[in-house]
């Protein structure tokens, strides 16, 4: 995903059930679009400030960083409920 190497996130309308997608929109690093208008007009926008831009990047790969590790911790659950064994 865009966010782990520091750029912005593009994504529809439909992100509101998905809390990586809600996080990225409140850190203002990830944008909802319905339509090419859209994308193009916050594209325009970051192209003239290359500090935000830059700062956006930071903030997306830092909650990426942030929430590292959800796997070990649903692999320690799963082997600690024994949820594989017959």
């Amino acid at each position: 995903e865009a966010a782990v190497w520091g750029k912005p996130v593009f994504f529809g309308p439909n992100y509101h059930r998905f809390l990586e997608a809600v996080t990225l929109v409140k850190l203002e690093g990830g944008f909802s679009v319905s339509n090419a208008g859209q994308w193009i007009k916050i594209m325009k926008k970051l192209e003239k400030n290359p500090e935000a831009l830059e700062c956006m990047g930071n903030e997306n790969e830092k909650m990426v960083r942030e929430r590292a590790g959800a796997t070990n911790c649903i692999l320690d659950y799963i082997a600690e409920k024994r949820l594989l064994t017959n």
